[in-house]
């Protein structure tokens, strides 16, 4: 991909941030304040980079979380868990995973692509909050 300076601009912005997951809402407000880069081009180049794998998507209600794929490796060696009360993205590299991966390919012919892969539901510590078992 020819890197832009919209895109690069992008990327800076992720490798810099504090965060480790940013609303399209937060994203604008950072990159398009100041004129420089216009929302549909910010749309644009979040899209390309989702597609090459740069970005991760995750929905959270209505609203679309990205996160830089670059910031954690080996993301695509195992499973994601979102969880929906604090919306922390947990990496979760267990064994016991690892062979539902296996299970499902070999005995269902299907292939995982792990680096999309998100489960969602609620940490330990909102379960307690809301004191689900």
């Amino acid at each position: 991909m020819y890197k832009t300076m919209q895109y690069k601009a992008l990327r800076d912005f992720f490798r810099s941030g504090n965060k480790e997951q940013y609303s399209s809402e937060e994203i604008i407000a950072a990159l398009c304040a100041d004129g420089s880069l216009g929302k549909s081009t910010l749309y644009r180049q979040l899209s390309r980079m989702t597609e090459e794998g740069e970005l991760r998507r995750f929905h959270e209600g209505k609203r679309v979380l990205y996160q830089y794929s670059h910031q954690h490796s080996g993301c695509d060696d195992h499973f994601h868990l979102k969880c929906r009360g604090c919306g922390r993205l947990i990496h979760l590299s267990c064994d016991h995973v690892a062979g539902l991966a296996e299970h499902i390919a070999s005995a269902h012919g299907f292939t995982l692509d792990l680096r999309e892969s998100v489960l969602y539901g609620l940490c330990e510590g909102c379960r307690k909050k809301e004191g689900v078992c």
